[in-house]
């Protein structure tokens, strides 16, 4: 079974809506609510404890990515935002 951090408020305010398509595919996952992004330290203490993360607008860089990746964290998805 994976664990699943979803950070992105229109999802989080909705979690009931998401919560049986997680269910189906056997994932666990946590919703923390903000009114826009987690603040980081919070997150620090997070990711490490999650196989995937979907994210909004928190700050997606290498640091954060090594310290969810010193534990279980193995992908990320940032919806709504274009990396070229």
């Amino acid at each position: 079974m994976h664990r699943v951090l979803v950070t992105v408020p229109p999802v989080t305010s909705n979690s009931q809506k998401f919560l049986s398509i997680f269910e189906k595919y056997n994932m666990v996952v946590d919703f923390e609510k903000a009114e826009q992004i987690v603040n980081r330290s919070i997150l620090e203490s997070l990711i490490p404890k999650y196989d995937g993360w979907i994210l909004g607008d928190e700050l997606f860089d290498e640091e954060i990515i090594k310290i969810g990746m010193s534990g279980n964290l193995r992908a990320a998805i940032q919806i709504g935002r274009a990396h070229v």
